[in-house]
Parts: C-alpha cells; structure tokens; sequence
C-alpha cells in the first residue's frame, strides 16, 4: 500500500479523502488488530467492536503515513451517497459508468 502512495506522491499527491459513514475510535493493541484480521480473512464474521478497532488502526496507520508524505487527510462522514438513485443503477459502486 505504501508503495501506491509513493507512486501517487512522485506526481503531486498532496490529499486523500476517505468517506466514513460515521465517526469511530476503538484504539486496540497490534497483536488483537492481526487477529481481527487473520479472523476477517478466514471469513469469519466481525463484530461491529472488532470492525470498529480495525478501521481505527487502519485510519492511524494511513494518517501517520500521509504525514510521513505531507499529505492532507480529508475525511467525510455521514456521506449521502445514491442520491440520484436512476444515475446509480447506471454506475457501478465506485462511480464508473457500466
């Protein structure tokens, strides 16, 4: 993933915005987020606690990560999203047109 910021920074990166649909904070210690995650990849279901914990750790380690760039992170929360819902069956989730 850093990888792709470098690649994004060497031709002027200077901001990335991340739509959250709310505000959480569930700091937890490295080893329990490697859980979380081994657990999601085995397809276990999360519990919102644990979901909340991983993008948590997720969000800080991209935050340190902008800084390390000088980069701006814009975060939106509560994000509306279909609100043409006519135009959104003629896209597909991330906004290309099918």
């Amino acid at each position: 993933m850093v990888n792709r910021m470098e690649y994004f920074h060497q031709r002027g990166c200077l901001v990335s915005g991340h739509g959250l649909d709310y505000v959480m904070y569930a700091p937890a210690p490295e080893e329990e987020i490697e859980a979380i995650f081994q657990k999601a990849l085995k397809g276990e279901s999360l519990a919102w606690e644990e979901t909340a914990k991983y993008k948590t750790a997720f969000l800080l380690f991209l935050g340190r990560q902008y800084h390390r760039f000088g980069w701006v992170m814009q975060p939106h929360y509560g994000c509306k999203r279909d609100n043409n819902p006519a135009m959104s069956e003629k896209l597909d989730p991330e906004g290309f047109v099918l």
